[in-house]
């Protein structure tokens, strides 16, 4: 995606028995709650002098998500996350993530009907309340989609 849409941390475990529906493939399964610190867009090249030794001494930038990053390596990055003066976040862009999820969604109700077609799909769509997040962090828009990159 060419940018992290921001900090957040994990508060929970992963429950395997529930998932999203939101992913292009449906590789992945589980989900766990995470309390967002900070949302806001900020480009890959305000990282990349960021060497994590870890991963054969790649930028950050070349890593995946959950990638361990030391502790000094990380309190830099939580300061360009903190003074990095950001222009968009990901919930500019939720109605367009709503509008591909539903897209999906009834895609996924096409294919089980081919195959089933006495069984209707039943979707749920899942929002994350930004009420408690401060105003500063969450940019526009009340309610947040939980993303990966190269998910979106």
């Amino acid at each position: 995606s060419g940018q992290f849409c921001g900090v957040a941390e994990m508060v929970g475990h992963v429950d395997f028995n529930k998932s999203m529906d939101f992913w292009q493939q449906d590789k992945w399964n589980g989900r766990f709650p995470v309390k967002w610190h900070v949302i806001k867009d900020v480009p890959n090249n305000q990282f990349r002098h960021i060497i994590l030794d870890n991963n054969d001494n790649k930028p950050v930038t070349n890593s995946r998500d959950t990638q361990e990053v030391r502790f000094e390596l990380g309190i830099e990055m939580l300061r360009i996350f903190k003074n990095y003066v950001f222009k968009t976040s990901i919930l500019d862009d939720f109605e367009f993530y709503e509008n591909r999820q539903k897209a999906m969604q009834e895609k996924k109700a096409r294919q089980r009907s081919n195959q089933q077609p006495q069984q209707p799909f039943h979707g749920t769509a899942e929002l994350v309340s930004c009420e408690e997040l401060p105003p500063a962090c969450i940019g526009k828009g009340k309610y947040l989609m939980v993303c990966q990159s190269g998910a979106a």
